[in-house]
């Protein structure tokens, strides 16, 4: 995927994964209620940049600081899905998109055992063929 297609699938992904943990994220005894929501926002904006740009006001709305160092690993995967996206106004370096995604999707199946690196192998699957013209409805 790396060659062939933006970060932007990377991102994509992270964000899938979170999603099938978002309950988990949510159940933090030790999270205060603010920073949850402002977790959840954080997620929010980190999807709504995947379709457009997010307004400059809103990523600086999140106190990325205090979501990023609260929570387990479920939590954690959650503040960190949108890194790049708030990295630069916060005067953190910016960190490749796929390495980020492994990261994720590494703590995402460490909190939930089963099928979810079944469900990560589908759901990357799917990106793939997204981005290959063979495999695509409307050709080369």
């Amino acid at each position: 995927l790396r060659k062939r297609r933006a970060p932007m699938l990377a991102r994509r992904f992270a964000c899938e994964c979170v999603r099938r943990i978002w309950a988990r994220v949510e159940s933090q005894a030790y999270v205060s209620r603010e920073t949850m929501d402002q977790c959840r926002l954080a997620v929010e904006l980190t999807e709504r940049s995947l379709v457009g740009s997010v307004p400059e006001d809103e990523i600086r709305s999140i106190d990325f600081e205090v979501i990023t160092d609260n929570g387990d690993d479920a939590f954690i995967a959650a503040a960190h899905v949108g890194w790049n996206l708030f990295a630069p106004l916060n005067g953190l370096p910016e960190i490749d998109e796929f390495d980020s995604a492994r990261e994720i999707a590494l703590l995402v199946a460490s909190v939930v055992a089963g099928h979810e690196i079944d469900l990560q192998i589908a759901s990357l699957q799917v990106l793939h063929s997204e981005c290959d013209p063979l495999h695509s409805e409307s050709g080369p």
